[in-house]
C-alpha cells in the first residue's frame, strides 16, 4: 500500500510539472498481453514516468544501478517495478557493479523476460543514455536481445508486441510546460524466429534496425 501511495504521489507530481501530456496514436496502444515500449530518451528518469502518466498503464523500466544504492532509492525504484542496469561507467560507484557487470545485467534481463511472460508492459530506451540532441543516438541492442530471448524462451508463444514511442517536450525544464507522446504501430517479431535460431546475433541486429526505423 505504501508503494502504491508513493507511485500515486510521484505520478501526480509529474502531471503537475507537465499538466498537458498529449498522446497521439492512442488507438495503437495494446489493451492486454505483453508489450515492450521502445522510445527515445530526452529527459532521463522522467521519460518512463511521463510515458506511464500518458498511457495510463503500469510499465516497468530499467534504471541505472546507482539509483538503487540506498534504501530510499531502492524503495522508490521498487514502487515503479524498476530494474537496475549496470553500466561500465558506474563500476566502482555506490550501487555500481564490482567486476560482475555482465552477470548482474543478465539477472536483470531474466527478470525482464519474466515480466513479459506474465503479460506485463516494459519500457526500454535503446539509445542507452539521455540527451538533448534533435537526432537519435545509435541504438544499443539490449531491447532487441530482451524481446527475442523472451519469445524464444516460450517457443514464440507469448505474442509480444513492440510499441515504438516518440517523446517530445515543449521545454523539459520549464514548470507547467507540455509533453507529447506519439504512439506508433505495434509490431510482432515472430517472423525472426528462424533467423534467431540460426544466428542470434544477426536476428538481434535486424530487430535493432527495425526498432531504429
Amino acid at each position: 500500500m505504501l508503494a502504491q501511495l508513493v507511485r500515486w504521489i510521484i505520478l501526480h507530481l509529474v502531471m503537475l510539472f507537465y499538466p498537458r501530456i498529449e498522446v497521439r496514436g492512442r488507438e495503437f496502444l495494446p489493451h492486454d498481453g505483453p508489450a515492450l515500449f521502445v522510445a527515445n530518451h530526452p529527459n532521463g528518469l522522467l521519460d518512463p514516468l511521463v510515458l506511464m502518466a500518458g498511457v495510463r498503464r503500469p510499465i516497468a523500466f530499467l534504471a541505472k544501478s546507482t539509483f538503487f544504492a540506498n534504501p530510499a532509492g531502492r524503495f522508490a525504484m521498487g514502487a515503479f517495478d524498476a530494474l537496475p542496469v549496470y553500466r561500465q561507467r558506474d563500476e566502482g560507484l555506490e550501487g555500481g557493479a564490482t567486476g560482475d557487470r555482465a552477470s548482474r545485467n543478465e539477472g536483470t534481463f531474466a527478470r525482464c523476460r519474466a515480466l513479459l511472460r506474465q503479460n506485463h508492459a516494459l519500457a526500454l530506451f535503446p539509445e542507452g543514455t539521455t540527451h538533448s540532441s534533435t537526432t537519435m543516438l545509435p541504438l544499443r541492442t539490449g531491447a532487441a536481445r530482451i524481446a527475442l530471448s523472451a519469445e524464444a524462451e516460450t517457443d514464440w508463444a507469448i505474442d509480444l508486441k513492440l510499441v515504438p514511442v516518440g517523446l517530445w517536450y515543449q521545454d523539459k525544464a520549464l514548470f507547467r510546460s507540455a509533453a507529447l507522446l506519439v504512439i506508433g504501430q505495434p509490431f510482432a517479431i515472430d517472423d525472426l524466429a528462424g533467423r534467431y535460431a540460426a544466428d542470434p546475433h544477426a536476428a538481434v541486429d535486424a530487430l535493432t534496425e527495425r526498432i531504429d526505423a
